[in-house]
């Protein structure tokens, strides 16, 4: 399970924004690329910050590639002619991880609460899938993203609910 009383304002963002990604693709099992999404649609989010400003890549092109994916991969167990409002809303294993990691990725950095970095940091770890595949041709590396959060954050920790 998420530990979303540990999340801040910006990583409780991104988890609503997957969830309405995944109303968008008719989806009901939400995964790790509906967060990576997530996290690149928040416009003033630390994401995009630090992939345009520290490690030069197009953001607008990574979301594009995540689109395609979702488009075509149906991720839905939904039954015709039930409306999609009502549905019930599934998590991956995938996700169950990255919760855990991205928990663990904040007390690393000494944080109080899981933030949207904290989040990027569990994606880019994953063993495996779509999203750290797109990270990886787009050159970038979980060790890239730490050194880029650290000048992003100037020393500064999240020790509370409004904090990255």
């Amino acid at each position: 399970m998420l530990p979303f009383n540990r999340f801040d304002e910006r990583a409780q963002d991104v988890i609503a924004r997957s969830q309405e990604i995944l109303m968008r693709f008719r989806h009901n099992q939400m995964d790790t690329e509906h967060v990576f999404l997530a996290l690149l649609e928040q416009p003033d989010g630390p994401a995009v910050q630090i992939f345009e400003r520290f490690l030069g890549v197009n953001t607008d092109r990574l979301a594009l590639q995540l689109y395609k994916f979702l488009l075509a991969n149906n991720r839905s167990l939904i039954v015709p002619g039930r409306p999609i409002g009502g549905h019930q809303i599934y998590v991956t294993r995938r996700i169950q991880r990255l919760g855990q990691v991205a928990l663990a990725e904040a007390q690393t950095l000494s944080d109080g609460y899981i933030s949207s970095e904290h989040i990027l940091l569990a994606i880019s770890s994953e063993d495996s899938g779509h999203s750290v595949g797109l990270l990886s041709e787009a050159g970038v590396h979980t060790k890239d993203l730490r050194l880029a959060i650290a000048a992003l954050r100037a020393g500064k920790h999240i020790t509370e609910v409004r904090g990255s």
